[in-house]
């Protein structure tokens, strides 16, 4: 353990050495890029840095991938999960202490047992990896989707990287159903998504998305199931952009007191500025334009935005963003006519007082997980019941 922690420092001020001899990240307004933001202290400058990376490192392949080949350049996407460091001895003690734990649990909680959603058979190699799993029900009906890496080595556009699962018992059985619809040349890349119309039981699935022809962006489709049959509708693109740009962290949801559907993301430049982006649509196939929703002052230092709907169509979305110094902030804005315009940002309250902030534990990760930085983009739920508590807003 003590081995470890010493490398995991001597990695960090390694990349603290490499923000020093670059430059800091560099912040902007919306209208012009200014001068490195030298306000920053040392280890945001590199937490800055690392928020943006995959998205400059997808644009990179995007540009160099259409000055080489054109507008039929392949994007060929990497998703080969991480090789274990463990040995064969060590993952079987960690399995079985994993097991005996869920089994505890079980037992305490009366829960019953946990089924797969996903299908191993259709699996390339064992280690195939699924991740980022997102779930959507309404009544005894359920989608679930995630990233899948069984597909890493394929080519455009049959590389896509999410899979999904559903089900028509309340969750007792899935059938994987692999690769959901999409345009011409996408393939699905990353951050798949799930919701649901609570009226009227229409699903949505969103992820991001990229093209043979030097496009990226947001897509989403429509589900619905007729009995025990699963139906997608026809896939749309909620926003596609130039290899000069990225999109990522996307995040849906369904409006059932309008049938409108929100979308936000974080848009990035190839500079390294991003911002926190929305749109709205009324019926999942014509999106209104990109607004933004973070200040300039802002730029470069927000990430994994969340929009969520009140009992009365309230739109609340949320973001990440990082301080100057030692903490960070979570900020919300709050429409109250479907999206159409919001109000000014607030910042959510810590301990009672905005100007707080929170400590991210960036750099070390969170207990448990052998993992560098610590990811502590916010959740956000609103309370649709009945109850004395209606329309409250909770955020974790």
């Amino acid at each position: 353990m003590l081995k470890r922690s010493v490398r995991a420092a001597a990695i960090l001020f390694a990349a603290l050495a490499v923000v020093f001899v670059d430059g800091p990240v560099r912040g902007t307004s919306a209208a012009a890029d200014t001068e490195p933001r030298a306000e920053l202290a040392p280890i945001k400058q590199l937490q800055a840095r690392l928020l943006t990376e995959r998205a400059r490192a997808r644009m990179q392949r995007t540009r160099e991938a259409v000055k080489k080949h054109g507008k039929n350049a392949r994007i060929v996407r990497n998703r080969r999960p991480r090789a274990e460091t463990l040995t064969p001895a060590e993952q079987q003690a960690r399995q079985a202490r994993f097991r005996q734990g869920v089994e505890d649990f079980r037992t305490q909680a009366a829960l019953v047992p946990n089924v797969r959603a996903n299908d191993r058979t259709t699996d390339v190699t064992p280690a195939s990896t699924q991740s980022e799993e997102s779930i959507a029900a309404w009544g005894r009906y359920v989608l679930v989707a995630w990233n899948d890496g069984e597909v890493a080595g394929a080519t455009p556009p049959n590389n896509d990287v999410t899979g999904y699962a559903f089900s028509t018992d309340s969750g007792a059985t899935f059938t994987d159903g692999g690769i959901r619809p999409k345009g011409f040349n996408w393939t699905w890349v990353s951050d798949p998504l799930v919701t649901v119309n609570e009226k009227t039981g229409t699903f949505y699935f969103c992820a991001l998305a990229d093209s043979q022809g030097g496009f990226s962006g947001v897509g989403i489709v429509s589900a619905t199931f007729t009995g025990n049959t699963f139906n997608w509708g026809t896939a749309v693109m909620v926003r596609k952009v130039s290899p000069v740009l990225a999109l990522d962290k996307p995040w849906v949801v369904a409006d059932s007191t309008s049938n409108s559907l929100y979308v936000s993301y974080t848009t990035f430049t190839f500079t390294g500025y991003d911002h926190i982006q929305f749109q709205r649509s009324p019926n999942g196939t014509n999106w209104t334009p990109a607004v933004t929703l973070s200040a300039a002052s802002d730029s470069g230092l927000v990430q994994g935005s969340r929009p969520v709907v009140g009992p009365l169509g309230e739109v609340y979305v949320i973001w990440y963003v990082i301080g100057p110094t030692t903490v960070d902030f979570l900020k919300m804005r709050k429409s109250t006519n479907a999206g159409s315009t919001f109000g000014t940002p607030v910042t959510v309250p810590t301990g009672g007082n905005p100007a707080l902030g929170f400590y991210a534990n960036w750099g070390t990760g969170a207990p448990g997980f052998n993992r560098e930085r610590g990811i502590s983009f916010p959740g956000i739920a609103v309370d649709r019941s009945g109850g004395p508590n209606r329309g409250r807003v909770y955020v974790t």
